[in-house]
C-alpha cells in the first residue's frame, strides 16, 4: 500500500482505541472523506498524537464502549 496526503487536506484525525486495546487512526479530509492508516506502520498512539498535535493537527479521541 502506498498514499500520500498534505497536510492542508486533513481537517483531523480520528484515534479509535478497539476492544482490544488496539488504537486504529483515521485521517478525516477537509472534503469529508476518510483515510484508515494501516495499523502496522502507525506509531504508538500518545506518540503520533503528540506529533500531529505538534504540527497544528487536531485529534480526536473516540474508545470502545460495551453498551448492554
Amino acid at each position: 500500500r502506498e498514499a500520500s496526503l498534505d497536510w492542508i487536506e486533513v481537517k483531523h484525525v480520528r484515534l479509535d482505541t478497539r476492544l482490544d486495546f488496539s488504537v486504529r487512526a483515521t485521517a478525516v479530509l477537509t472534503a469529508g472523506r476518510k483515510v484508515r492508516l494501516p495499523y502496522e506502520c502507525t506509531p504508538p498512539d500518545k506518540l503520533l498524537e503528540a506529533a500531529l498535535n505538534a504540527h497544528g493537527v487536531k485529534t480526536e479521541r473516540h474508545h470502545f464502549s460495551l453498551i448492554g
